[in-house]
């Protein structure tokens, strides 16, 4: 969740025409989605469950999807990090493509509050 604030203030930065600041708290949120999906490679290696039991099948399917929406959404960071070294993004309505990637980063972030006490807490 605390890649929610780094791309808050990513887009906060690029409304207000501060794209170095923004660039670098997007470098922030890709990172946090990394390590995230990192972690998620790490629990599938280490899960003491399979796909035949049910909570297997939930586990993997659900952090499996939410997984490839965070790959996605890394993706469209990387792409606004990589286009904004050249001017792009500068505030005004040039910026639609950054609100609307971390708007999307967004409710990625917020899928995971309902998917983590589901698969973590009342297992």
């Amino acid at each position: 969740l605390l890649s929610s604030l780094s791309a808050y203030r990513a887009e906060t930065s690029f409304v207000h025409g501060n794209t170095g600041r923004g660039r670098s708290m997007l470098l922030v949120t890709i990172l946090l989605g990394l390590v995230f999906a990192l972690g998620v490679a790490f629990e599938w290696s280490t899960a003491e469950f399979g796909v035949a039991e049910l909570y297997g099948t939930a586990f993997f399917s659900m952090t499996g999807m939410h997984a490839f929406h965070v790959m996605t959404g890394i993706l469209f960071l990387i792409v606004i990090w990589v286009r904004s070294e050249d001017g792009h993004y500068s505030g005004g309505p040039a910026v639609w493509p950054v609100t609307a990637t971390i708007m999307y980063w967004h409710f990625v972030d917020v899928v995971w509050v309902f998917f983590y006490p589901t698969l973590y807490l009342l297992k």
